[in-house]
């Protein structure tokens, strides 16, 4: 990952290593409570953007590239959330009570390998209803550089990409 700085990538480090020792909610202050950085400098860099996928999927090639079994699924997760101005916020799908209902729905992208019986988490997306109905259809982007990667075809949602050379810069 050449486009990641030195300073994010110390924050991604610190905030991985907080992250798998504290306990309770995730908030700023927790957070800070386990680490050596402080609630400020958590708020400033959660403002900015990281490219978590590119992350999962570089951490998970060598593992992956043994295996010669592999599928990509997609999940929707369902939340109940109440409330008039929360982002997101609309009617979804809820398998559990067989019925549609008010909430946010959040959609995560995985790679299964079948020989382990094992799912690795990629990209997760928090689905919009307004997003969706101002878009068109959904853009569905094939990425050949990570299907080479991991010796795996796959088809990723990246709403934010307009055309298919703005995925060749991006990759």
């Amino acid at each position: 990952m050449t486009m990641v700085k030195k300073p994010q990538k110390t924050f991604i480090a610190l905030l991985l290593s907080a992250l798998v020792v504290f306990q309770g909610k995730a908030t700023f202050r927790n957070l800070s409570r386990y680490s050596p950085m402080s609630e400020k400098r958590f708020s400033r860099w959660y403002g900015r953007s990281f490219d978590f996928f590119t992350f999962n999927c570089l951490m998970l090639s060598d593992l992956l590239s043994k295996s010669d079994e592999l599928i990509a699924a997609l999940d929707a997760s369902f939340m109940t959330k109440s409330g008039k101005f929360t982002d997101g916020l609309g009617m979804f799908w809820r398998g559990c009570t067989g019925r549609a209902e008010k909430g946010l729905e959040l959609s995560l992208l995985s790679l299964v390998d079948l020989k382990a019986n094992t799912a690795y988490a990629l990209d997760v997306q928090h689905n919009s209803w307004l997003t969706f109905l101002t878009s068109a259809c959904c853009t569905y982007c094939i990425t050949p550089a990570m299907a080479i990667m991991l010796r795996a075809p796959r088809v990723v949602r990246r709403p934010q990409y307009t055309s298919v050379d703005t995925v060749k810069q991006h990759f």
